[in-house]
């Protein structure tokens, strides 16, 4: 193999592992962006967990977008964002709406959003999804974007 040859199959490699790894939040100049994908099962809550602010950062939470998919027949009965870690916490109440879910065809989407919230130093942002019941295994797909100093 030529040096060439072999400097562009490391690089490829190198690629590979880049895109497999991305996974943290995507901050470009202040603009903050974080998508998580929870798998729950066996009852409630499922709680997902983003990535901790960083030190001497505030993220202030423009929206959050969370759908979460249960079997026919359960309902989610409350999700709230949190900010947990540090000596200031809060609780964001998620609005809800519903929607049937198009695949699979015995699933209900709920969906949940909110507005500004502060998340300090210190936190990690946390969506807390209560359902009626066990609802078996469902997932709970959630996004926040806001703005990060």
């Amino acid at each position: 193999m030529t040096k060439l040859a072999s400097a562009f199959a490391a690089l490829s490699l190198l690629a590979i592992g880049t895109v497999a790894a991305e996974a943290a939040p995507q901050i470009q100049g202040g603009f903050y962006q974080e998508n998580i994908i929870k798998s729950c099962g066996g009852g409630s809550p499922c709680v997902a967990q983003f990535t901790p602010i960083a030190a001497g950062k505030t993220l202030v939470v423009r929206q959050v977008d969370c759908r979460i998919v249960v079997t026919s027949g359960i309902t989610v009965y409350g999700t709230a964002l949190h900010s947990f870690g540090a000596s200031i916490s809060g609780n964001s109440y998620l609005t809800a709406r519903t929607e049937k879910a198009i695949n699979p065809a015995n699933a209900t989407a709920w969906v949940y959003s909110a507005n500004v919230t502060n998340m300090f130093s210190g936190t990690t942002p946390t969506v807390t999804a209560y359902t009626s019941a066990i609802a078996g295994t469902f997932n709970t797909y959630c996004t926040i974007t806001g703005t990060y100093s």
